[in-house]
């Protein structure tokens, strides 16, 4: 099962990787899993899947998931996913 919802998601440059990537905070629910998947024009016929993240804590806890492949793009468009296994 997967599900998307509307919100949206705050984007930051993480000040702390050199150089510096987007990244994307969220309220994970426990037990579901997580992508950023990314493309470089909306006109792009796919997506670029990101790897999975699970929140295997028993509660809703802070996450944040950067695209480390960014570096030298002019432009990137991102969508974050959700699955419940």
């Amino acid at each position: 099962m997967s599900f998307k919802s509307s919100r949206t998601v705050p984007t930051r440059y993480d000040p702390d990787t050199v150089p510096p990537v987007p990244s994307f905070s969220f309220t994970a629910a426990k037990g579901c899993m997580y992508r950023l998947d990314h493309k470089n024009l909306l006109t792009d016929a796919g997506w670029t899947y990101g790897d999975w993240s699970t929140n295997m804590s028993s509660a809703d806890v802070q996450m944040t998931l950067a695209d480390h492949t960014a570096v030298g793009q002019p432009q990137r468009f991102y969508r974050l996913e959700a699955a419940k296994p």
